[in-house]
């Protein structure tokens, strides 16, 4: 039984034998799939004809897909010409029990619990659609096979051009002044120019080409199919760079699929080459010449390679089905989904559709199609009634993809990544690495971003099936905010229709929790604003002060910016605690040990096992948890790993602890936060006795926060600090205590300090004083004692409220000063 499978995106043509003892694989095709071919001991094989065949080489471990599952097996290499594979009694006896059915040509066993049907092909040497990868192996129901035999000419080989279609035909509008293109040929082979000759005597007898004159050319490439066969396209790049751009909007891949909601039925046709059945308007014939080695042609419908191409072919076929669109019709370029509910409604519309492909001369590749299925593959994705689910061939290809070595092939391996962002849980916070290295010259495969490439690959291969939106039924959508970035999930009926995430710029990291949380929310609604603004939804977030956001007063302006931008929503916010919170929660931050894992360097991780080596009493933990000793509660051994609480546990080390002290603090991960933002971020990933008194000391002897960090403490104002005095009075302090009991007629004491020697007289005043008669209090009582001190022999006179005071010799000052 000949059946079809995959080999990353190569169809493979499999001869399923049970009369074969091995299996076996075309040697050529293993060089050309780049396999790794290893030696053997000479191995005779008998072949169908009776010819003994010397077999020396094989494939170890080979994978392919079959409809669906994955399979691995060693393969001998040898030359079949008939076909890729031939799968032997080696692979059958793996299977275990096999119903197979040679009248109808199916065989069905047990793959990982489910049941799979291959079905093979009839007719020597040709392979239908066998097996399909996209569509569940069901029979067409009769009632739909009636209708196909109805309209067998939709699917017939096109024997006449298409139609012209005056609005729609493909025009090549170009910029003023423009010269014509004129490129000389490629050189090809001998064996590649019997190839080109092939195909233009075909596309000259079906009439889509005729020999031009025309003062434009452009080179021919070939391209290689998927059936192994040959497509002629030409290099219009110089002609495509003097072309007015189209700017018809093409459909958008998540748009059409929310489309889908409620549907159980399922169709998918697949026009046959479909922009040539567009033609190119006249005046624009001279434009599509191609020179080739033995002559020069142009186009009469619409080739491949052309900048306006799609626009042009987009928009014929969404006037064509104007009326079904978004009814029970989705297009994408040539692919056409019709949907139903039920098997009724979609007789009804595969007619409707079927008749405007008629009426319109629209040509189906029937053996591309799939009619009346419950589990289609559409624009890489797989659709049931349950939801959508990403392509296993897709997610074999990511599996198997090798470590890229240049960033040519990392943008690869990202594109193919972020087509299916939405199924990822925190894909910008796991793909952050990898996106870092297409800087310039930032190509360099570290410790964290091989574990970024691993864990986006695992990820990848653990995708959920995502629900359809249904627009009748409100939206919940949880947020959640780290330090690292935003998480969202959209949810509808608690399950998960679409995931979101994105990490944060250092500017957005110094936000408070409370501005990163609002942000996040901001960066949800706006990003699914088509599902959240015709109706009421909630938003669920682990932040509690955001509950009241509608209440408060708006006292920054980064509340009045972003609240004004939710002022269009019909919303309401609910607090959910973060230990509930788990699907948002986890697209935002990672966990301490994945933390430890992809930030800390291998070499930190083994100085910290190496101290457990060195701590007697963490030995002894040890011991006893790996006897199954439960008096260690808190204590856990797993992975050959000693962890308290989750955490990782470091010995008696101090080195090792100021190492885990920089990393956290001083390092682009740490940034100088504060003492109290320090600990916490050290608790979450590693534990030893006494961390917060070692965090404390550490914050506080860092030179780089004492140098740049201000000071929190209160501003004193414009007070500043009084000079030291040189010598004993040279500086004093007055006050005066009040509210004394009467004594000998006075009621106040008058203080006066010295600065330096902290000598103090104290003196009796009444009440009333004035300052005349504290400044002789002063001089008859301080000064008249201390006049030596300042240069005078003689006391001075008081005038009015002035005296002259000299400095005393050698303090520099020299001179005298007025005292008021």
């Amino acid at each position: 039984m000949r059946v079809t499978g995959l080999f990353k995106k190569k169809p493979l043509h499999i001869l399923i034998d049970s009369g074969s003892t091995h299996n076996f694989l075309d040697v050529h095709l293993a060089k050309k799939l780049g396999c790794e071919i290893s030696s053997m001991d000479p191995l005779s094989v008998t072949v169908a004809d009776g010819a003994r065949v010397q077999i020396n080489s094989m494939v170890k471990g080979f994978s392919w897909l079959l409809h669906n599952a994955f399979f691995k097996s060693d393969m001998l290499l040898l030359p079949l010409g008939c076909c890729d594979m031939v799968l032997g009694i080696e692979w059958l006896i793996t299977l275990g029990d096999i119903t197979w059915n040679f009248e109808k040509l199916t065989m069905e066993f047990m793959v990982n619990g489910r049941r799979l049907v291959l079905r093979g092909t009839t007719g020597e040497g040709v392979l239908l659609h066998s097996l399909s990868t996209h569509a569940d192996s069901i029979a067409v129901p009769n009632n739909i096979e009636k209708l196909l035999l109805d309209f067998e000419d939709v699917f017939q080989e096109p024997t006449t051009l298409p139609p012209k279609r005056a609005e729609h035909d493909h025009r090549i509008p170009l910029v003023q002044g423009t010269n014509p293109v004129n490129k000389r040929p490629y050189r090809y082979a001998k064996q590649q120019k019997d190839i080109i000759d092939g195909l233009i005597r075909e596309y000259l007898k079906s009439g889509i080409i005729q020999n031009s004159s025309s003062s434009y050319s452009s080179p021919v490439v070939l391209v290689g199919k998927k059936d192994g066969g040959w497509r002629l396209c030409i290099d219009y790049r110089e002609l495509n760079k003097g072309t007015v751009k189209n700017r018809f909007p093409i459909p958008l891949v998540d748009d059409l699929l929310d489309e889908l909601h409620g549907s159980k039925i399922f169709s998918k046709l697949d026009l046959r080459s479909g922009y040539n059945q567009v033609r190119v308007a006249d005046e624009d014939v001279h434009k599509t010449a191609f020179k080739t080695h033995s002559g020069h042609y142009e186009y009469l419908v619409m080739p491949f390679g052309l900048t306006n191409a799609p626009a042009t072919f987009q928009g014929l076929m969404n006037t064509v089905f104007q009326e079904f669109l978004r009814k029970f019709v989705l297009i994408f370029f040539d692919d056409i989904l019709v949907y139903s509910t039920c098997l009724e409604d979609h007789l009804v519309h595969l007619y409707q559709v079927l008749s405007i492909m008629r009426n319109h001369s629209l040509l189906a590749k029937k053996s591309k199609c799939y009619f009346g299925v419950t589990k289609v593959e559409y624009l890489g994705h797989f659709i049931t009634e349950k939801g959508v689910a990403t392509d296993p061939a897709k997610i074999i290809a990511v599996q198997q993809w090798p470590l890229p070595q240049s960033v040519k092939q990392l943008r690869g391996f990202l594109g193919l990544a972020g087509y299916y962002r939405r199924f990822v849980n925190r894909y910008s916070t796991i793909a952050r690495p990898l996106h870092d290295m297409l800087k310039k010259d930032g190509f360099s495969w570290l410790e964290e971003a091989k574990c970024a490439f691993q864990k986006l690959k695992t990820q990848l291969s653990n995708t959920p099936v995502l629900a359809l939106p249904n627009f009748s039924k409100e939206f919940v959508l949880e947020v959640d905010a780290s330090g690292q970035g935003v998480g969202a999930v959209l949810m509808q009926d608690r399950h998960p229709i679409a995931y979101i995430s994105r990490s944060f710029n250092q500017q957005q990291q110094a936000l408070s929790t409370y501005e990163k949380e609002l942000l996040g929310v901001m960066f949800a609604v706006q990003k699914w604003r088509h599902y959240l603004l015709p109706k009421k939804f909630t938003i669920r977030t682990d932040h509690q002060s955001l509950k009241y956001i509608l209440d408060q007063r708006l006292s920054t302006a980064f509340q009045q910016k972003w609240l004004i931008k939710l002022m269009e929503f019909d919303f309401n916010i609910e607090y959910k605690q973060g230990r509930e919170n788990v699907a948002a929660d986890a697209l935002s931050r990672m966990n301490c040990s994945a933390l430890l894992v992809h930030q800390a360097t291998s070499e930190l991780l083994n100085s910290i096992k190496n101290t457990w080596q060195a701590d007697v009493n963490l030995q002894r933990i040890i011991m006893e948890l790996q006897a199954d000793n439960a008096s260690h509660k808190q204590f856990s051994w797993q992975r050959g790993e000693l962890r308290r609480k989750g955490k990782l546990v470091v010995g008696k080390d101090q080195e090792v602890r100021r190492q885990i002290l920089v990393w956290l603090h001083a390092s682009a991960c740490g940034g100088h936060s504060g003492r109290d933002s320090t600990l916490h971020r050290v608790k979450s990933v590693v534990y030893w006795k006494g961390m917060t008194k070692d965090v404390r000391r550490f914050v506080q002897q860092c030179q780089v926060c004492q140098r740049s960090k201000y000071d929190t403490t209160a501003s004193p104002g414009l007070l500043q600090p009084l000079p030291i005095p040189d010598h004993v009075w040279q500086h004093i302090t007055m006050d005066f205590i009040e509210g004394l009991p009467n004594s000998f007629g006075k009621q106040v004491i008058f203080v006066v300090v010295d600065r330096l020697s902290k000598a103090a007289h104290f003196m009796a005043l009444q009440h009333p004083y004035t300052a005349a008669t504290v400044a002789q209090c002063f001089l008859d009582n301080v000064f008249k004692l201390h006049r030596y001190e300042y240069g005078y022999t003689r006391y001075p006179t008081r005038t009015g409220m002035e005296m002259k005071i000299t400095y005393p010799t050698g303090t520099g000052r020299g001179g005298q000063k007025k005292l008021n």
